[in-house]
């Protein structure tokens, strides 16, 4: 269950876009835990999503408070995002692979903006590039890591992070590693307002 789930295999590219009058898709409903409003993740062929704004739960969030138990964006490896944003979810951006681009995308107003799960790692989630994006304003962390998984090769530039709890946040647990931020580089992306 998602709203929109992509599935592809062989070659080319799933193309979604948006543009025009900017395409927003509303969700007046919780779909619950583990689910999407798009969902690229399992994708075998590149996914590419443009001009769109995923809208949950949309009212003034208290710190730590989490608006939806659903998720904005799964994506997956090689996945290009320009333009896409996400409000209202637990977290509004799920990174389900590696190298994947995201080009002035914006995730706020949500629990979390970016997700980095250990879940998700059979692809593996390394080499992502963020650029020009917003991951600030989300009611506890602009970037949330979960327990087992780390950030790494991972480039963050001219991209926005704070005005919430945490920058980036690790979740504890018996596995956390100290060493959770590999080889990433963060130009010209301030960190503000925690």
């Amino acid at each position: 269950g998602s709203a929109i789930q992509v599935w592809g295999v062989g070659s080319g590219v799933n193309n979604y876009d948006g543009y025009g009058a900017r395409s927003t898709v509303y969700f007046a409903a919780d779909f619950g835990a583990g689910k999407y409003a798009f969902n690229a993740s399992q994708a075998e062929i590149v996914t590419r999503a443009q001009g769109v704004f995923f809208c949950g739960y949309n009212s003034g969030l208290a710190l730590g408070a989490k608006p939806y138990l659903m998720n904005g964006v799964a994506f997956g490896s090689d996945g290009i995002l320009e333009d896409v944003s996400c409000s209202g979810f637990q977290f509004g951006m799920v990174i389900c692979g590696n190298h994947a681009t995201l080009t002035k995308c914006k995730s706020t107003n949500n629990y979390g903006g970016l997700y980095y799960s250990s879940a998700q790692s059979s692809q593996g989630q390394a080499d992502n590039t963020y650029i020009g994006c917003i991951f600030s304003g989300n009611s506890f962390a602009s970037i949330y890591v979960q327990n087992g998984w780390f950030l790494a090769g991972d480039k963050f530039i001219k991209t926005h992070l704070g005005f919430c709890g945490y920058g980036i946040y690790k979740e504890p647990g018996a596995s956390s590693a100290t060493n959770f931020i590999i080889n990433c580089q963060f130009e010209g992306s301030p960190a503000e307002e925690f």
